[in-house]
């Protein structure tokens, strides 16, 4: 029998492993490479929280324009 596991899947375990070491690399040793690593892996799980839950990703992306909106 195949099996088949989408990507998006074996990259959990990976990140919620690295999250906390990279938020604890960019606090104790802030640096440009420390907080970008740390901030796009918040991105990524942001994302993914926002995909598993369409109504608050809808909600999220209308947030977004009427920022937008205002800042121009």
């Amino acid at each position: 029998m195949l099996t088949i596991v989408h990507q998006s899947h074996l990259k959990v375990p990976i990140l919620l492993q690295k999250l906390p070491k990279a938020k604890e690399a960019a606090q104790t040793e802030p640096n440009i490479k420390n907080t970008v690593e740390y901030h796009e892996l918040v991105e990524e799980e942001m994302i993914r929280g926002l995909q598993r839950q369409p109504e608050a990703a809808r909600n999220y992306m209308s947030h977004c324009q009427l920022i937008a909106m205002e800042l121009y």
